[in-house]
């Protein structure tokens, strides 16, 4: 079934909504007291339009890209798709019912790294002397467990490299340059790109 785009005046005919609400920009920019008001204020504006009404948001499609951002309006909004960075189940981030595979999608993050080019990766393909690399926080959700059997597994295999790091300071080129020695780079579930 052909999927088309229509203006404003032809919303009856739509069958998804996409809110141009870019979520994250005001939950980094502003100070908390003025985010909460602009997160309660567009909600509000959206779950008043007709289209919202008429569906409950269930047609709605909703780019929450940071964990923490909307996070005072996301009840309100539960039945939206959501374009996710990471699912959180414990409870950390969402409430039991906000967020689940079947409704929502999750979408790689934009990597905020260097990028190797052609000449860089001619460069690194000899030196590629780690076999498995993980750097970021070792405890994270639920304490950590996938990452702590990570450390547990690979600690002292010849090849592995896992360890501490943060994206603060040298941790981001010290991410990248172990990064161009590696062949498999682990990605357990985190909340941002520089973690592995």
């Amino acid at each position: 079934m052909r999927k088309e785009i229509y203006l404003q005046r032809d919303l009856p005919m739509a069958d998804l909504f996409y809110i141009q609400f870019f979520t994250t920009i005001s939950f980094s920019l502003l100070e908390k007291q003025q985010c909460k008001a602009l997160y309660r204020k567009a909600s509000k504006w959206v779950t008043d339009q007709p289209a919202w009404k008429r569906s409950k948001g269930r047609d709605h499609i909703l780019p929450v890209h940071h964990p923490w951002s909307f996070k005072t309006v996301h009840r309100y909004m539960k039945k939206a798709t959501w374009l996710l960075p990471d699912m959180d189940f414990i409870g950390n981030w969402y409430k039991p019912g906000e967020v689940w595979l079947e409704k929502d999608l999750i979408l790689p993050y934009v990597s905020n790294v260097e990028i190797c080019n052609g000449k860089c990766l001619s460069g690194s393909k000899s030196s590629r002397t780690i076999l498995f690399f993980f750097r970021g926080r070792l405890k994270r959700n639920a304490e950590g467990k996938i990452r702590a059997k990570l450390v547990a597994e690979f600690d002292g295999a010849e090849g592995a490299v896992i360890e501490e790091g943060t994206a603060r300071g040298s941790g981001k080129v010290a991410s990248q340059t172990a990064m161009r020695r590696l062949t498999f780079c682990l990605n357990p579930a985190g909340d941002t790109p520089s973690s592995t």
